[in-house]
């Protein structure tokens, strides 16, 4: 394993000249070489920076690219789309823009090289995919990159789609709202890589698990994937779902856990930190590349809940809850050991990082599996 930690100071807050947190990254294979990268950051200031990132043996080499402007208040969430194609950013002003490679830039149906390329944001072409005035603070793709989730300050959870998906230029519009199941902000969303499952988290402490309603058979294409491959099966399940209309069910609600008591009672102590606990404004969970399991933080955990507060049952530990797929009633697995609660979880292999405190500083870890 390879760690270094070049330093980004491009972010501040205002004309303050202070160093500012960065609240979102993103990063994308370029297409054409496996050590080369293009990393998308943000945070404190309406603009986003676009790096050209290289490993080059043992060292990296980070290339500053260009800046995009469109925003008019400080951006807090930034995503590249699995196909490589766009770029969606939103922030406290409303606003949700997405940047995505120009047609006769693609070539093959893979544009993935043309962001290492760019040296201004004309370069793009650039759609507001929508402008509420409530602050957005997470967005995540679907794995066709048809679709992507958004969660915002007004307790909304909204789903856009590209009308003129593989037909044209994009054109994104609004196919599902739910305002009426969170109370509070929703500070983080992420959707299922098999495209089943929508989620969400909040400052209300819960976690909600959207399923998507099955197509009527009428609807349904017959599929006929190769055995040989988990890849093709998956990439088959996931085509039903592109070409059928969204049609969303009942959430369910991750919110407390239940243990038995020795005198036949039961325990109920919160999953979630409240916002007394936790600093930042992000709750990102996530699930698994395989979508095998939904990755929550924020997470509590007591010990011994039938255990007073004088023996250590009332002081909750900070922790990480794994959710398996299709079990939502308890988490399957519980990483503790946490001296600081966790408020993000990244699915990229390449990059992670935790945004509980400013971070200034990017660290990047490389290695072969």
């Amino acid at each position: 394993m390879k760690v270094e930690t070049p330093q980004i100071l491009w972010h501040s807050e205002g004309d303050k000249g202070i160093n500012a947190a960065l609240s979102s990254v993103s990063m994308l294979a370029s297409g054409i070489e496996e050590t080369s990268h293009v990393l998308a950051t943000a945070g404190g200031n309406p603009m986003v920076h676009l790096w050209k990132v290289k490993l080059e043996g043992e060292k990296t080499k980070v290339e500053y690219l260009c800046s995009l402007t469109r925003h008019e208040g400080p951006v807090n969430t930034v995503a590249f789309s699995p196909d490589g194609l766009h770029l969606a950013t939103g922030g406290d002003s409303g606003a949700l823009v997405v940047w995505s490679v120009p047609l006769a830039k693609r070539g093959n149906d893979n544009g993935r090289h043309y962001w290492s390329t760019i040296t201004r944001e004309q370069d793009l072409y650039v759609r507001i995919a929508a402008s509420s005035g409530e602050s957005v603070c997470d967005l995540s793709w679907s794995a066709d990159s048809k679709r992507f989730v958004v969660g915002s300050i007004d307790h909304s959870v909204v789903l856009f789609e590209d009308a003129n998906y593989g037909v044209g230029e994009p054109g994104w519009r609004t196919i599902y709202r739910n305002a009426m199941d969170h109370t509070h902000y929703v500070q983080g969303v992420s959707y299922d890589p098999l495209g089943v499952y929508i989620t969400s988290m909040s400052s209300d402490r819960t976690v909600r698990v959207y399923p998507r309603k099955s197509p009527p058979k009428s609807k349904r294409k017959v599929l006929r994937p190769n055995n040989e491959s988990v890849v093709d099966a998956t990439n088959a399940v996931c085509n039903m779902l592109t070409d059928t209309k969204v049609e969303m069910g009942k959430s369910k609600q991750l919110k407390y856990r239940k243990t038995p008591l020795e005198d036949g009672g039961v325990s109920k102590q919160y999953l979630y930190a409240d916002e007394a606990m936790l600093e930042s404004f992000f709750r990102r969970l996530s699930f698994t590349t395989d979508g095998a399991f939904l990755v929550t933080p924020a997470a509590l955990w007591h010990k011994d809940p039938s255990a007073g507060k004088q023996q250590g049952g009332g002081s909750p530990s900070y922790a990480t809850c794994l959710f398996a797929r299709h079990k939502w009633d308890e988490p399957c697995r519980v990483l503790l050991g946490l001296e600081k609660v966790r408020t993000a979880r990244d699915r990229c292999r390449l990059f992670r990082h935790s945004r509980i405190r400013p971070l200034t500083r990017i660290r990047f870890l490389a290695y072969r599996l």
